[in-house]
């Protein structure tokens, strides 16, 4: 594959993402959620049960900002902290009955929109496209939370529950 051909490619998958990133930001107009707490949803979805410092890890935020929203989504009914069962002095974050309903249901909005959207493709470019895009995720593999480290932790200031960078001094204080 030539550059111009890779530059062709990545400029499509920035488009992409845009498009996706419009669609989850529809679905959430009117919504209780601010993107940070629907990106936490989102992962207990796929991961199921997991602890605030896994979560952490995988947003690139600090563990009090974990906390923080966990609180807010435990008020507001979207997840439940139970005892971790891999650590008596650890918890674990997972989602209510009543989230997973609604979260099935925005998730049904979403695919149903994506799926009016790929109408005009054959089934042998949806998978071409399907092989392109899975070869691409191997490429480029998500990083493990496991032993990732916040992405803010070198950085000045810090990232709050909407997900915002708070500017912070060197000594650690705030402005």
């Amino acid at each position: 594959m030539n550059a111009s051909s890779q530059d062709e490619y990545i400029r499509t998958l920035e488009e992409l993402f845009h498009g996706l990133e419009q669609m989850r930001r529809r679905t959430l107009r009117g919504s209780d959620l601010t993107p940070l707490q629907h990106l936490i949803l989102r992962r207990l979805w796929l991961e199921g049960p997991v602890s605030p410092t896994f979560l952490a890890r995988f947003l690139g935020v600090r563990a009090q900002t974990v906390t923080s929203i966990a609180d807010s989504l435990e008020r507001k009914g979207w997840v439940r902290r139970r005892p971790s069962p891999d650590d008596r002095r650890g918890s674990v974050i997972d989602l209510t009955p009543r989230s997973r309903r609604r979260i099935r249901a925005m998730r049904g909005v979403q695919f149903d929109r994506l799926r009016v959207g790929l109408t005009h493709l054959s089934e042998s470019e949806l998978h071409a496209a399907t092989s392109a895009l899975r070869a691409t995720l191997q490429a480029f593999p998500l990083p493990d939370p496991s032993c990732a480290t916040p992405v803010d932790a070198g950085k000045s200031g810090h990232l709050t529950s909407r997900g915002r960078r708070r500017r912070t001094q060197p000594s650690g204080k705030q402005k």
